[in-house]
């Protein structure tokens, strides 16, 4: 009777096969709104611009201004808030959801990053966002950074809690 119990281990497998569970998990991701990600039209957000040859992707701040398309072709037009050149709009790019890193309105309520944490804040007087490192979080929230290639040494930079964006795997 060896065989008929390999059969058995067989069919068990395959009801938990991986392609059964990836069914689950996609639909409950796509069931959900969108709201709990951040990315909705007007919200802020961290966008990466395409990479340069000669550096990787800069993040810039933008605002979503429309989203096109649907599940995994959403495309969300997202502009540069500072004006061009000629004083005119700022430039729109499009950009997928993995290329967005959403803003907090405020930073009211947002957990202090542990000291040593690889982020990437805005840097002060700019639209610019660069990875830096967390060297403490004052009573009031503002985060104390030292963002990376900062040519002064031991120099820390204040910055506020919802311009500091755990960047996790991007």
């Amino acid at each position: 009777g060896e065989k008929k119990r390999k059969r058995k281990l067989d069919d068990a497998v395959a009801a938990d096969s991986p392609s059964n569970r990836n069914i689950k998990v996609a639909r409950s991701m796509s069931a959900a709104p969108d709201a709990h990600n951040g990315l909705q039209k007007d919200s802020e957000v961290a966008y990466r611009l395409p990479k340069q040859k000669s550096s990787e992707g800069m993040w810039i701040q933008c605002i979503i201004v429309g989203i096109v398309g649907d599940g995994n072709k959403r495309k969300y037009e997202v502009q540069d808030p500072e004006p061009d050149e000629a004083g005119g709009h700022g430039t729109t790019y499009k950009a997928s959801a993995s290329a967005l890193i959403p803003i907090p309105k405020e930073s009211a309520g947002l957990s202090p990053y542990p000291i040593g944490r690889q982020v990437l804040a805005r840097y002060p007087e700019t639209t610019t966002f660069y990875r830096a490192e967390v060297m403490g979080t004052k009573a009031n929230g503002t985060c104390r950074l030292k963002f990376e290639g900062e040519e002064e040494v031991g120099k820390e930079t204040e910055v506020e809690r919802r311009l500091v964006l755990d960047v996790g795997n991007k």
